[in-house]
């Protein structure tokens, strides 16, 4: 009965399991981690504001992102107001969007197996499954690139010119969704792939070039001058030389690392099933055929991989716009290898990684001081541990469920986390505990705060860079109280007319959110 459901309706049916898994526990946790709290806070000051132009956080010009993210951010903000649902909701429509697309391009282009098997391989992915739970603009990126990449090989295969107008459309809005970058990897993908099979002779003769740039500068280009001409090029430099030029050239806010570290985070990202990497990367190396999915594929992930490699900043979010084709070269070798070419190492490698995850967090909350009394919740944790060690006795038995097995423990896995532990944990996170303790008090800010605070609290803040103006200000404010996060706090600790009445420690950083008041 099951089975014959999935037959006949396998987008409803990915609708519901995906829906469910991505849209169930956005509300849960609280909007703190930084990426995401700017973000939140500078849709919300532009619905505030009226301004669909310039984004802002905490009333200063917000120069990070374009707006694509936060027109949508908007829409759920007017629908289910200033929550962490509505923040986070069009991040898991991404997330059903991309499930849904994916199947059915991949059963188009090879079959439902490997289809249903990319699927699965996504879904039991917790670090890329949690990126479509936070609100940041790499689920709408990852979305669109994947679409763009699919609608462009449609056009390879079919020369149907929709198709190929969509992907110059949502190069577009991938440039108006995170930058050039959004624009110049696409492009050089389809280029070495056409290029590989055809010759540049192809480009020219059937995909349009000049009227694909027309169709990338109308979508793109109106907001890019806009934003110019109202900040007299602030935004212009700003988001060009600083946010794109710089962060290729240089390391940013301490993400730098050696080239390694890119294929790393890629382990992460689709752990547990990313340890056949190698072996599927080795074995596609070896096909013949250069102008099938599985060698489009290949490129893409070499791409993103090679690119971010050479970048000087280096984030986890970077590569994955490429997941989803990596995702298709491991079901590959899982599906057709039949587990001849499967490694045991690669196996007892993964149950050995999820096994140690109780242990681990077990050790970081009992030396985090604000945590100490959390350690319970590691204990749930051998739960998905339990489930990958029944895998590992699977694949000694060769029998093919261990890997339904092992799957299925990441999927616990990320079920636990977004559903009781990150909540456990946010009620110890600064903003959270300065909220219900001080309750009706007014702050001020001194250099930084928590970013945080303005969605949380609905409000911006007075920043001051001064101890003069500080001091001068609480003299005419004395019920106002002080906050700051900033590591050093020597010139504030020895001002004579303050004293400290509270700190607490951030969650995930080394520093802490210290409260002042006027002696």
């Amino acid at each position: 009965m099951v089975k014959r459901i999935f037959i006949y309706y396998p987008n409803t049916v990915l609708f519901l399991i995906s829906g469910l898994l991505l849209f169930t526990f956005i509300g849960f946790s609280p909007i703190y981690i930084l990426d995401e709290a700017v973000h939140a806070e500078a849709a919300r000051e532009m619905f505030v504001r009226g301004d669909y132009i310039l984004p802002y956080f905490n009333s200063e010009l917000f120069i990070d992102k374009p707006p694509f993210m936060y027109y949508f951010m908007m829409i759920s903000y007017y629908i289910f107001g200033f929550t962490a649902f509505s923040a986070r909701f069009f991040s898991a429509v991404c997330g059903v969007i991309l499930i849904i697309v994916t199947y059915n391009y991949v059963t188009k282009f090879i079959n439902r197996r490997i289809a249903l098997n990319t699927i699965f391989i996504l879904l039991s992915s917790f670090w890329f499954m949690t990126e479509f739970q936070i609100s940041v603009p790499d689920p709408y990126l990852i979305t669109i690139t994947t679409c763009l990449l699919f609608f462009f090989y449609d056009y390879y295969l079919n020369r149907k010119k929709l198709n190929l107008f969509l992907f110059y459309f949502l190069i577009g809005l991938s440039n108006l969704t995170k930058g050039p970058s959004g624009v110049i990897l696409p492009l050089i993908i389809c280029f070495i792939f056409i290029l590989r099979n055809h010759g540049i002779k192809e480009i020219l003769k059937n995909y349009s070039p000049l009227i694909g740039l027309l169709i990338i500068l109308l979508t793109s280009a109106p907001w890019y001058i806009s934003a110019h001409i109202l900040t007299d090029g602030t935004w212009t430099e700003g988001f060009f030389l600083k946010h794109n030029f710089d962060r290729f050239s240089n390391p940013m806010e301490g993400h730098g690392g050696p080239f390694y570290l890119t294929f790393l985070y890629i382990l992460l990202g689709l752990f547990p099933f990313s340890f056949f990497i190698p072996q599927a990367i080795i074995m596609r190396f070896k096909a013949g055929s250069t102008k099938n999915f599985y060698h489009f594929s290949l490129i893409i992930f070499i791409t993103y991989l090679l690119f971010f490699s050479i970048s000087s900043t280096k984030l986890p979010n970077y590569t994955m716009p490429s997941y989803v084709f990596l995702a298709i070269l491991i079901a590959k070798i899982i599906v057709e290898d039949n587990m001849k070419n499967l490694k045991l190492f690669s196996i007892i490698l993964i149950s050995l990684v999820i096994g140690l995850i109780p242990f681990l967090f077990n050790y970081f909350l009992k030396t985090s001081e604000n945590l100490s009394s959390l350690t319970f919740l590691s204990y749930f944790l051998f739960l998905p541990a339990f489930i990958s060690f029944i895998a590992l006795v699977l694949f000694f038995l060769k029998k093919k469920s261990w890997y339904f097995f092992t799957g299925l423990s990441t999927i616990v896995l990320f079920v636990l986390l977004h559903s009781y532990i990150f909540p456990q944990l946010n009620k110890n996170n600064p903003v959270s505990y300065i909220n219900s303790k001080y309750e009706n008090v007014d702050f001020i800010v001194y250099k930084r705060m928590d970013p945080a605070f303005p969605f949380n609290n609905k409000k911006t803040y007075k920043i001051f860079n001064d101890e003069l103006n500080l001091i001068t200000y609480l003299k005419l404010n004395p019920d106002t109280y002080v906050m700051t996060n900033i590591r050093n706090t020597k010139e504030i600790d020895s001002l004579d007319e303050l004293k400290i009445v509270d700190l607490k420690k951030s969650l995930f950083e080394y520093h802490f959110t210290k409260i002042y008041k006027l002696k």
